[in-house]
């Protein structure tokens, strides 16, 4: 996994040397989710970190449907396991972060969209209990549990995106003519192409695919379109708002053929759980706005 270090070298490579201080000050570290297949789950302790299989949950969960079809589980997080790499101090000590998200219709964070996704935080006085997924069938993805991982984790430097960079370090010519512009990218390229794994993790820069993340998000939970005839004004209006969004969890689409396991967002995306600063804090994580880019 990419250290600071690493990045350092980077930017040294990509000849943006000048820009050392920038991009340093913009990146930030992540906690990375290495997984491990783990063909019976039972091998998986209660409570345990782990992607996929059957949530361990309180005895009252309500499954969240979209559409008529069950969200997905993805992820639980034990937050002991990741607390000591939460260089910022931003995530409960202890307790349990689970993340869901419809893979039938894939929401992609429209504004209508907000049942598509669901975030619990379970304090850690709560007992679970190991909970069947729902089944269901929809057009482009079996709704069931997912194989069961296992997690590891460790720490990984993320670079700021390209828009965000480009601020800084391009000029005011299109970033195709921008020798430094292109050198950026070429280096987010080379971060893409370091490892073989996907990129599951929490906190830290999210690595976008397309357009700026925190303004999807911002326009999402602010009921607008990005694509609404009043964009600029829109623009105007949540200039401090699309400032507040951080990433809380990234996960990337994953494949693995000897667990059966085809994660696949869009084509070949990834699914961003963002969540403002100020929710964060208050703990209030029926606010995350999910984003789906891909390809």
């Amino acid at each position: 996994m990419l250290t600071r270090d690493d990045l350092i070298k980077l930017i040294d490579k990509h000849k943006l040397s000048k820009h050392t201080d920038f991009i340093l000050k913009h990146s930030k570290p992540a906690i990375y989710l290495s997984r491990e297949y783990v063909p019976n789950e039972d091998d998986i302790s209660v409570g345990a970190s782990k992607i996929g299989g059957n949530p361990d949950l309180p005895a009252d969960f309500n499954w969240q449907h979209f559409e008529g079809v069950p969200l997905t589980f993805l992820a639980q997080i034990k937050l002991e396991d990741v607390k000591p790499l939460d260089i910022d101090d931003v995530l409960p000590d202890s307790g349990w972060l689970y993340f869901f998200y419809e893979l039938g219709n894939q929401p992609y964070g429209g504004p209508d969209q907000k049942n598509g996704w669901q975030v619990i935080y379970i304090e850690s006085t709560v007992a679970l209990n190991r909970t069947a997924h729902p089944t269901a069938n929809t057009e482009f993805y079996p709704i069931k549990a997912l194989p069961a991982f296992k997690l590891s984790v460790s720490e990984v430097w993320t670079a700021p995106s390209e828009e965000y960079a480009f601020k800084q370090i391009g000029s005011n010519k299109p970033h195709w003519d921008d020798p430094d512009a292109n050198h950026y990218i070429d280096l987010l390229a080379e971060i893409e192409d370091s490892t073989s794994e996907s990129f599951h993790y929490l906190l830290g820069n999210p690595m976008q695919i397309q357009g700026d993340i925190n303004i999807e998000a911002s326009f999402g939970a602010n009921s607008l379109e990005l694509g609404s005839d009043n964009y600029e004004t829109a623009m105007t209006n949540l200039k401090d708002d699309i400032t507040q969004w951080r990433l809380l969890f990234q996960m990337d689409s994953d494949y693995q053929e000897d667990a059966n396991f085809d994660l696949m967002f869009g084509d070949v995306g990834r699914v961003y759980f963002m969540i403002r600063e100020s929710d964060l804090k208050a703990r209030r994580f029926n606010q995350v706005w999910t984003i789906m880019q891909c390809t």
